[in-house]
């Protein structure tokens, strides 16, 4: 890059930071054209899904297409994220059983999750899954989903309830009921004539379609780049039921395979780490966002999807009120011991 090159970069950058936060000159459109040519990529992504998801209700196709634009043209680099195949770990594949299923190896990695942005109104994070780590079924109530493979080799196995609108099972979620199998292949890597397979674009779930409770099994080294709109809420009823298949009950008209699905509690071994995420900050735009519970990620990122999914903070990532906390605690003992006064 030229010096005049990087002189333009850093005038852009610096444009876009003047624009995002409501200073630069010119009307909205110029700054919001600003924002899109200069902004880093997950930027711009934010900045789609702040105009897009406005309210808790189902986005239109036409919204849904614009999220998936900026969705598609992610790269791992984007997001401070190295395509490495070769993770720890990353020698021990999956078999088939001959029947449609992977054998999971006796032991796998922790996942871990890049927390990006949450607000009220949607998130943004990225499950990094090393091989043989499996999420296992679970739902999104009432939430439209875009998950963006950004590396490796995923197994993705979804389905969508044969009566979505059955108020007596909806309302007691531990009834085991019928669910239509909607997908179940392979993404990430090349035909091989043998297995179904799909490219790594970005794959929608609505709320009654598309395959809104699914599971993901890593068959190498994988990241997922997941926004949820809205995201899990226990408090407002969006909480994450996790699911496994009983017994299968024949076909439908359109579909190949009905299964019994049942809720469960995951396993102890299942944990999802806080991991640390490298890549660009967030900056949210203030226009518009009085009233939104706004928490952005980077070292230290906290949000309500933890709870969910049992995500595990380090030491170092402690929230810094409670460390606050326990300094203020231990003043009064602190002080008896500089005082001679503790035996």
């Amino acid at each position: 890059m030229s010096e005049s090159d990087g002189a333009e970069g850093g005038k852009g950058l610096w444009k876009w930071r003047l624009w995002s936060l409501g200073l630069g000159k010119g009307g909205e459109d110029e700054g919001d054209a600003m924002t899109m040519a200069s902004a880093p990529a997950v930027q711009r992504l934010y900045d789609v899904c702040k105009k897009v998801f406005t309210s808790t209700g189902v986005p239109s196709e036409a919204q849904v297409a614009n999220v998936r634009a900026v969705l598609d043209n992610i790269k791992p680099s984007d997001l401070g994220l190295v395509n490495d195949e070769q993770q720890n770990g990353g020698d021990r594949c999956f078999t088939g059983d001959g029947k449609g299923n992977w054998l999971r190896p006796r032991y796998s990695l922790p996942i871990s999750y890049l927390h990006l942005y949450e607000c009220d109104l949607f998130s943004m994070g990225v499950f990094v899954l090393p091989t043989s780590a499996s999420i296992p079924l679970h739902n999104h109530p009432g939430m439209t989903v875009l998950s963006r493979l950004l590396y490796g080799k995923m197994h993705v196995r979804a389905y969508d309830w044969v009566d979505p609108h059955d108020e007596r099972l909806n309302k007691n979620p531990r009834i085991a009921r019928q669910a239509k199998l909607v997908v179940d292949h392979v993404l990430g890597a090349e035909s091989n004539g043998t297995e179904p397979q799909r490219a790594s674009a970005t794959e929608v779930l609505y709320p009654t379609s598309g395959g809104n409770i699914h599971a993901f099994t890593a068959l190498t080294p994988c990241a997922v780049l997941d926004v949820l709109a809205p995201p899990y809420s226990p408090a407002t009823g969006r909480h994450c039921t996790y699911y496994r298949a009983t017994s299968s009950d024949g076909t439908v008209e359109g579909c190949d395979q009905i299964e019994w699905l049942e809720e469960f509690r995951t396993p102890n071994d299942f944990v999802v780490q806080q991991g640390d995420y490298q890549g660009p900050r967030i900056i949210p735009t203030p226009r518009g966002t009085a009233g939104v519970a706004v928490r952005v990620g980077h070292r230290n990122g906290l949000h309500k999807l933890g709870d969910q999914l049992k995500i595990k903070k380090s030491r170092k990532s402690q929230d810094h009120t409670t460390r606050i906390r326990d300094i203020k605690a231990a003043l009064p003992l602190r002080r008896r011991v500089c005082s001679g006064s503790v035996e």
